[in-house]
């Protein structure tokens, strides 16, 4: 799987695991730099990690989704911030996770929006 991930803060924090666990995986430090390379259209998912300050997740997350980006996006959050899962939900995002999650529950729920993104989507019926 090829991973965006979007992280500033404590560089690279979680780029290690994800390789380490076979993901392949290209950082994008800014919000510019996630938006040209999430439109590649290269990528399986795109992560939104440690952002500060942590609202710019979300702006980033509502560019994506404006700019055309079908990717399926989740969002990393503090572990309290039910209201900022509920906003990143509404800014676009497919799923969101706490901060301090274990780090299965992270890998088990990228393979699962990968998969919902590759299922056949049968026609809409009216």
């Amino acid at each position: 799987m090829n991973v965006l991930l979007v992280e500033n803060e404590e560089l690279m924090a979680l780029a290690q695991p994800l390789r380490q666990a076979g993901y392949e995986v290209t950082v994008a430090t800014s919000s510019e730099e996630a938006r040209t390379l999430a439109m590649s259209g290269s990528f399986d998912a795109v992560v939104l990690g440690k952002i500060r300050p942590e609202a710019t997740i979300l702006n980033i997350c509502s560019a994506l989704r404006q700019d055309g980006a079908g990717t399926p996006i989740l969002l990393l959050v503090g572990r309290d911030a039910a209201e900022m899962r509920v906003q990143g939900l509404d800014a676009g995002a497919d799923d969101c996770i706490a901060l301090t999650s274990q780090f299965d529950e992270l890998l088990a729920r990228l393979r699962a929006l990968v998969r919902r993104a590759a299922a056949p989507h049968p026609a809409s019926q009216h």
